[in-house]
């Protein structure tokens, strides 16, 4: 599952099948975190934002 913040500082988040949660800088691809064991059935939440 892949999800990205639409701030001016995007952030990309990705899982994996271990249950693993990686934070990326969305603009250079950089990892920036890794939480390990988060769990196989982790679910991303859309917050709409002010324009």
């Amino acid at each position: 599952m892949v999800g990205v913040t639409q701030d001016d500082h995007p952030l990309m988040f990705t899982t994996d099948t271990d249950g693993d949660l990686f934070v990326y800088d969305a603009q250079t691809g950089h990892l920036l975190r890794t939480i390990k064991k988060l769990g196989t059935s982790v679910t991303f939440t859309v917050a709409p934002g002010e324009e």
